[in-house]
């Protein structure tokens, strides 16, 4: 698992634009880098004990990667959503598997 990484903090960002860029392979880099992803973004957990993590959801411009493609946010929800980039980071969806998308 990419992301099983203990002691880390910050604000950390997933790109999963193309699995043949280097910053998807690698899963995590600062958020700082991702300025100017046209993506949606939102501050999220993902499974790091102690550390936020600043999701790009970039599935407004899905162009068939194997990023998991996501209903809108529910404004009167209560709790995070669902975020899968299993490809790219891990196994399982905030717990649930679900399988990549693919094109």
């Amino acid at each position: 698992m990419i992301l099983s990484v203990s002691g880390t903090t910050g604000l950390y960002c997933i790109r999963c634009n193309s699995m043949d860029d280097p910053l998807c392979a690698a899963a995590r880099v600062p958020a700082i880098k991702c300025e100017g992803v046209a993506c949606i973004t939102y501050v999220g957990k993902m499974p790091i004990p102690g550390t936020d993590v600043v999701i790009r959801d970039c599935s407004s411009q899905d162009i068939g990667n194997f990023c998991q493609v996501l209903p809108p946010d529910d404004p009167d929800s209560t709790t995070n959503r669902k975020f899968c980039v299993q490809s790219c980071t891990y196994s399982k969806c905030n717990d649930t598997p679900v399988p990549s998308r693919t094109a």
